[in-house]
This record gives C-alpha cells, structure tokens and sequence, in this order.
C-alpha cells in the first residue's frame, strides 16, 4: 500500500484501494513528511497528504472501505492540475460512484481550505467554507458545473429541467484562525458523514468556532490513524517492502 521514500523525513504513500477515487488508472503517490506531523501537532496549516489521511481514516472508522453511502475525492486531484484534467477527474468519480449519494471533496486554493459536497439524487453542490471573507469557490464552482454536465451526458439522462444548484457559504463552523482551515474541513467532513441525511436544501451546521476538544479530536484521530495504519508493521497502509539505502 506504501513505500519508503528515499527521504529519511518522509514515507512515500501508494494507495491502491478504493477508499479514495484515484486521479488515474494507477496506483497514487502521497508523501508524509515529518513537518506535516509537526503541523498537525501545532495546529497549523494542514498539507494535502494530512487531509487525506483524514478521508482514509474516516473510511477505516466507518469499517467500510469505500463507505457505502460516500465516497470521496483526493484533494490532490481537484487543487492542482489544468482546469481540463479537474473536470475529467470530477466527471470520472461521479460517474464510477454512480449511486452514491454524497460525494465530498476537500479544496485548497490560496493556501485555504473548504469542502465541497456533491449530492447527486438531488443535482446540488454545497460549499462549506470556515472563512468566508475569503471567498475560493469561484473557479472551481464553474469546473464542477462543466464536470456535472458531462457526468449526466456520460450516463444519458435526459437533462432538460434538471438544474444543477450550487450553495455557497453553506452555514458552518466559522475559524478564529486562519492557520485552522484544514481543521475545520476534517471536522465537516465527519460531520457530513453523521448529520447529512435527504434533502439537503436546507442543511446547516452551528457557526460557532469550534472547541479545542474538538480541534484536539482531529488531531488525536489522524495521529492515531498514522500509528496504527502506517507506523506499525500490521497496518493498511505501512511499507511491506523497504527500500535499502
């Protein structure tokens, strides 16, 4: 599932499950480095790898990989690469997860973090957003649309009168913080997963700043899933053959 980099700072991950929907028809590449464990012990900004292993770890404590009801998408994949490649990989996931009913998708533009979620049965996108002074959702909302549109030409369904809605600013935790975004995201994400149910048109979270026991929860759940799935030698995700060096 992983393999040790050739950096004594850092694994070098390779999913091949599908807890994740991957970028490609091959296995993916993630690299945890040492400064993203000093980050998440400090509360700072969270790297893609960090949040990452938060969706696989929200797999593992579900007991289903992938969740029945959900599936997520690799931040990877929907913050860099060409506008083209995103709505590929957008139109792809939906399309391989046909009959999911949420698909989450964490975001990071401008060193900022929002979650995305995809409700398919009802054709609408809600827009999480800790911070909404700074707005992020422009671009990426226009890659969704295009990608919804060539997911419901992929499947030929009938489009006309199907409007594809997209909710910005859903109500939400709001951050203290700047540096705590991708804190927030993991929260929603769980949240998400316990809370959201039917029709979303009228879902909303509390606007409160989170607690520190709750931020401390984030951190404590990726810890542990770091040590239990990647450090030691029974876990999912630890190196079954190292490198020599």
């Amino acid at each position: 599932m992983c393999s040790k980099g050739r950096s004594k700072d850092q694994l070098s991950m390779t999913f091949t499950d599908d807890a994740l929907v991957r970028t490609g028809d091959g296995p993916n590449n993630n690299a945890l480095n040492v400064k993203d464990l000093f980050d998440l012990f400090n509360f700072r900004p969270m790297d893609i790898a960090l949040v990452k292993f938060y969706e696989l770890y929200l797999c593992r404590a579900k007991q289903v990989s992938p969740p029945k009801d959900f599936a997520f998408l690799d931040p990877a994949g929907v913050s860099t690469g060409s506008p083209d490649d995103i709505v590929g990989y957008i139109s792809n996931a939906l399309t391989k997860m046909r009959g999911k009913k949420y698909l989450m998708i964490p975001f990071n533009k401008r060193d900022h973090w929002i979650l995305i979620v995809i409700v398919p049965l009802y054709s609408v996108a809600l827009y999480l957003n800790s911070l909404p002074s700074l707005c992020i959702h422009d671009e990426i909302s226009q890659l969704i649309k295009r990608a919804y549109d060539q997911y419901l030409k992929r499947i030929h369904w009938d489009t006309f009168g199907i409007e594809f809605k997209q909710r910005y600013n859903v109500e939400c935790h709001q951050q203290g913080s700047t540096d705590l975004c991708g804190f927030y995201v993991c929260h929603h994400m769980r949240l998400i997963m316990e809370k959201l149910e039917g029709n979303p048109e009228d879902f909303k979270l509390p606007s409160r700043q989170l607690t520190n026991h709750e931020l401390s929860c984030v951190r404590e759940e990726l810890s542990l899933f770091i040590n239990t799935e990647v450090i030691d030698t029974r876990g999912l995700y630890h190196p079954r053959s190292l490198d020599l060096e």
